[in-house]
């Protein structure tokens, strides 16, 4: 997989939090992961999605680099 998507909503204290939700998706196709990116950030989480960087570079890891986020506000930072 070339993408990885990483959505959390926290609402409440960090101790004792009303809801801590974690959804996760990995894909070749980054059309695909931004289109359940903004679903969910409009569902009011918070979303990261990585590129694994070049596996030529090593075989078989992943450098996982930050590409964009989507806020709930529905901004989106672009950080390629």
């Amino acid at each position: 997989m070339k993408y990885h998507m990483h959505a959390r909503l926290h609402r409440g204290p960090l101790g004792q939090p009303q809801r801590n939700d974690l959804r996760t998706q990995d894909a070749d196709d980054l059309t695909e992961v931004e289109q359940t990116a903004k679903e969910l950030a409009a569902d009011g989480y918070t979303v990261w999605i990585y590129d694994h960087g070049n596996a030529a570079v090593s075989p078989g890891g992943s450098n996982y680099r930050t590409i964009l986020k989507y806020t709930p506000d529905g901004r989106l930072v672009d950080l390629r």
